[in-house]
């Protein structure tokens, strides 16, 4: 919101914001500051609100707080259209000597790899094939920093809109927090038309899934 820029002015006065999408707002975002001050106790002041409009061809409309003004900016669907996309993009933070064990599974097949000492791999009972301990080693490290580039839905409803039941696809982690190990699970969907790949983890201890880039 502090680096959001627009383009060009739409109308510099504007006397009728409803045919822009503006009155009322198809999204507001309004900052608010505490005043502990106040003669009634702490309440809220409004530092900075913007509204957006409808599109105009690749463009959006926008209004800051009580200007007359019109601008269109483009939308890059970078700000957030739902309360959780508001939390913090680092999904976790961990160590790769954290990590216990790999569990690699797709379409019915599952292959577990044991972390043994640094830079040390070997496949799990029950599990066979090549281990190359550099790049899983780098794969850990990555997994143990895993962010989200950008929130994109959330519940078990929107996982098929994202490729996720077709590719059943998922890695679980095995980690050493405190005196027991906790398992971190993530699902992985199709590719996103930014390039990236939609994944979905569960978080702060609810069971529906955020579906994320």
């Amino acid at each position: 919101l502090a680096s959001l820029q627009f383009i060009d002015f739409e109308r510099m006065v504007a006397g009728d914001f409803a045919p822009y999408g503006l009155d009322p707002p198809l999204r507001q975002f309004t900052l608010l500051t505490t005043l502990t001050n106040s003669p009634a106790g702490p309440t809220n002041q409004v530092v900075a609100r913007v509204s957006l409009g409808k599109p105009g061809g690749n463009r959006y409309f926008a209004r800051r707080m009580q200007e007359p003004s019109v601008v269109t900016f483009l939308d890059a669907d970078r700000l957030p259209r739902a309360a959780f996309a508001l939390r913090d993009q680092r999904l976790w933070n961990f160590s790769t000597n954290q990590i216990l064990s790999l569990t690699v599974s797709q379409l019915g097949d599952s292959r577990r790899l044991v972390r043994t000492g640094p830079v040390q791999w070997a496949n799990a009972p029950g599990s066979v094939g090549e281990v190359n301990p550099f790049t899983l080693e780098e794969a850990a490290h990555r997994l143990g920093q895993l962010f989200a580039d950008r929130w994109v839905a959330r519940g078990e409803d929107a996982l098929a809109s994202y490729g996720f039941r077709s590719l059943d696809h998922q890695v679980l982690l095995e980690v050493q927090a405190g005196d027991k190990p906790v398992t971190h699970r993530i699902r992985f969907g199709r590719r996103a038309p930014s390039g990236r790949t939609y994944a979905a983890v569960e978080l702060d201890g609810r069971p529906e899934p955020v579906v994320f880039e």
